[in-house]
């Protein structure tokens, strides 16, 4: 056997790996998209009580801290193109939205670890409270009140702790509660003990083919839309088609692989 041929399986294993870490990203990030929507408390001038952290702190500690930022990057750069992000100036852009929601990424330090799904989560969740801390502080620090809670504020560090306290400790309790309540049914995902190539072309298909469809409907919809650009909806359009398309023969590739090993078995 060649050393070209000896490496084939590994390399198909590393793309299937690669695949299924960006389709489960989008899901992830897609499904904290819309637990935003579902507040459970909105402040006055950004800020909420969501489990939006939720998936993307399981989804970093699945994964690592790598594929954790980069996925909880495009959460934030969601979150600031199509959720009316409050900001008042680039660095507001880049602290509250690009940076803060980035950091919970940091999740993933706890992946493979004992316990890292709770100490990774708690690590990303303050991670963003730190960030969100340090930019109300200083960005926002002229729009301090003079009384907040019933207390007198005079120093704006003090104000953006206590601001950003209200949504960001009951996000991270919130967030926390629930790993507790999954980790157990949900630990062999975690360990990755799902991962094969038949599951990786199955699961990644199956996702494909979802995220296809959805991005085909935006697109048909938002060409219609007078306020949005007809751009925006053909570049959703051709995405959603490709993605489809792709999805579905990853989806056939696994279904013939699993049926070839249950027949082999």
């Amino acid at each position: 056997m060649s050393a070209k041929n000896s490496t084939a399986p590994v390399n198909t294993r590393r793309l299937i790996t690669t695949i299924l870490a960006l389709c489960e990203g989008a899901i992830m990030v897609a499904l904290a998209t819309g637990l935003d929507f579902l507040k459970l408390w909105e402040m006055p001038q950004g800020g909420s009580i969501t489990l939006a952290m939720l998936p993307l702190c399981f989804y970093a500690v699945r994964w690592g801290v790598p594929e954790g930022l980069i996925a909880s990057f495009v959460y934030g750069l969601i979150q600031l193109m199509f959720n009316g992000g409050f900001a008042i100036g680039w660095q507001s852009v880049l602290g509250d939205y690009l940076v803060a929601f980035t950091a919970v990424g940091l999740a993933g330090l706890g992946h493979g670890k004992s316990g890292g799904i709770f100490w990774g989560s708690l690590v990303g969740c303050l991670a963003r409270y730190a960030v969100h801390y340090v930019v109300g502080a200083t960005v926002w620090a002229e729009y301090m009140p003079e009384i907040y809670c019933g207390l007198k504020m005079s120093s704006p560090w003090f104000y953006s702790l206590i601001y950003n306290g209200i949504y960001m400790i009951p996000c991270t309790v919130l967030a926390l509660v629930v790993l507790c309540l999954l980790n157990k049914p949900m630990r062999r995902y975690l360990n990755g003990a799902d991962m094969s190539p038949t599951f990786g072309f199955t699961f990644g298909g199956l996702t494909a083919v979802v995220v296809g469809l959805i991005g085909i409907w935006y697109g048909v919809v938002t060409s219609n839309d007078a306020e949005v650009s007809g751009a925006t909806g053909t570049v959703f359009l051709v995405l959603g088609i490709i993605f489809a398309v792709g999805g579905l023969a990853l989806l056939v590739t696994g279904l013939i692989r699993r049926r070839k090993q249950a027949s082999a078995e």
